[in-house]
């Protein structure tokens, strides 16, 4: 019953409203029916091209892609970097291949961190 007398003055602003419109062709306003239609067409996804192989990419003394962000072995996306103070990013791949993307790829005579090489990328990196 209370919540009926809360309602009270809004059905009758409401009907006020509607009673105080005009029936004159003066008072009509047309419609677009096509403005009020939602469009049921999907906005298309953005399709990424795949990945390359890391085999035909990670080539010692060949150039590292400069759009490079990582690469596939059969079925698995590796994407293995450290993040430079300048932004750029220090990929490594197999534990043994290191560049910059658009750089040289080196591979190391040994394990990474005992690499001269790797390590003054490293440190310009992290500088």
């Amino acid at each position: 019953m209370v919540r009926a007398l809360k309602l009270l003055p809004v059905v009758a602003a409401t009907v006020a409203l509607v009673a105080g419109c005009g029936s004159g062709s003066e008072d009509v306003v047309a419609a677009d029916p096509a403005a009020d239609v939602v469009s049921s067409t999907p906005t298309p996804a953005v399709v990424k091209p795949p990945l390359p192989r890391c085999a035909v990419v990670w080539v010692a003394d060949q150039q590292l892609p400069d759009e490079y962000i990582g690469c596939r072995t059969g079925g698995r996306t590796e994407e293995k970097s450290l993040r430079c103070e300048n932004g750029q990013r220090l990929f490594t791949h197999a534990g043994r291949f290191f560049a910059v993307p658009g750089g040289r790829v080196f591979m190391a005579s040994g394990a990474l961190a005992d690499d001269a090489q790797f390590q003054r990328m490293n440190r310009v990196c992290s500088a």
